[in-house]
Formats: structure tokens, sequence, C-alpha cells
């Protein structure tokens, strides 16, 4: 899974030419900038930092996808196992910017991982996150207010179906565990697609045009956490 998903993502729509894009337009300068990736999957945004000047720490609790950074990244970024679940084996204050893309919607609880962000955050710092949209899986659930387990068949990446599994969660639970962990939000943007989005599937480019399928956080700590 974790080859095909590095192979898949690197130019489907829903990744190169609606996530990624939107992510790294927030992003901005990272020059200099200590990053922690967390969630960096096979390295696609731990590689871009590192060209844009960045000093990189990614982070994945899957040792496949750790292997396959490695492989991409080299002694460019350090590469870290470890469970977002569990204290980040970092010192207070370490970076100037977390990045974590597509990755929290997996978690069940935000809020120790939010703090945890948070304590590793240089002041002034500030946290980037994609995760989905409640809309995404609000047809999925029972209860659009609830945090609830959804688990679908992906087909794109092998012979056979795929299971995963991650968790709806509504807005105002984002919005919450955000503040709970001492952050407050500068923006949260509805992602669209880009302009070559309908070249590589018209379809699914004109629903993300008309119903937002991710959520991008822009949010800082508080000073005096």
């Amino acid at each position: 899974m974790a080859a095909a998903y590095a192979r898949v993502t690197t130019g489907n729509v829903c990744n190169a030419a609606y996530e990624r894009p939107a992510l790294r337009a927030a992003l901005g300068d990272v020059e200099e900038l200590a990053v922690l990736d967390a969630g960096c999957a096979a390295g696609e945004n731990a590689a871009w930092l590192v060209e844009h000047g960045a000093h990189v720490v990614a982070l994945d609790a899957s040792a496949a996808m750790i292997d396959l950074a490695r492989a991409r990244l080299g002694a460019a970024a350090q590469l870290v196992r470890a469970d977002l679940e569990q204290r980040l084996p970092f010192g207070d204050r370490s970076f100037d910017l977390v990045v974590s893309s597509l990755t929290l919607h997996y978690v069940r609880d935000w809020a120790p991982v939010l703090r945890e962000f948070a304590r590793v955050l240089r002041r002034p710092g500030w946290l980037v996150l994609t995760t989905h949209h409640p809309l995404l899986t609000a047809d999925q659930v029972d209860d659009y207010f609830g945090v609830t387990l959804v688990r679908e068949q992906w087909t794109d990446f092998g012979a056979q179906p795929v299971p995963v599994q991650f968790y709806h969660r509504p807005l105002q639970r984002i919005t919450d565990d955000l503040h709970g962990a001492g952050f407050r939000i500068r923006r949260l943007e509805e992602i669209r697609p880009t302009a070559d989005a309908a070249a590589r599937n018209p379809q699914l480019a004109a629903r993300l045009r008309t119903r937002p399928g991710f959520l991008l956080v822009d949010a800082v700590p508080s000073a005096d956490r």
C-alpha cells in the first residue's frame, strides 16, 4: 500500500491538483526555517520543503513510508518513525513551522496531538494542516456532530480493494480542539481544485469545485503557552 500510495498520489487530482498546491501556497517562504513534516508519507512535501531551503524533520508512523521517504530524500532531511498520538521525540520550541498534510483525519483524538504541535513550536511559529472537510464524510455518518469512524474500500491502489478507515469530524470539533490546544486560527480555507485538475479528471474536478473535499487550517500558538 505504501508504494502504491506514493505512486498514485504523485499525479492524481486530489493530491497533485487540489490539496498540495493549496498547502504549499499557504506555507509561503520557508527558507532557513526549521520545519516538522508531521505525517510525511513518502516525502513528497518534505522534498519540496528541502528544495525551498527549509531544514526538515519528516515524521511518519509507517516504517514503509519512512523507507520510501529516506530513499527519496537521502541525507537532505532527518527521518523519524514516530506515532503522532504519543509524545513527540523533540524538545520544546524546536520548530518554526509544523506541516501536517492529510494526516489528522486518521486520528480520533486531536487534542493531545495538537498540544504536542504547540509544545514543539517556537514563538512566533505556526501550524498549517490539511484534513478532510466535514462535508466529505457527512453522508457516511448518522450523526454529523459526532467523531465517527468511517470505513472505505479504496480501489485505485492495486488489483484488490484496500480497506481504509478514518474519522468524520464536525467543523466545530476541529476549531474547538485547535483553540483548546492553545492555537489561534488565522485562516480556514475550503480548498478549490487547480486549473489543470479538469485535464486530469473532469468529473472529479467538477465535483470539487462545488463541494469541498479538504479543509486547510493556518493557526498560531498562543505566545503565553
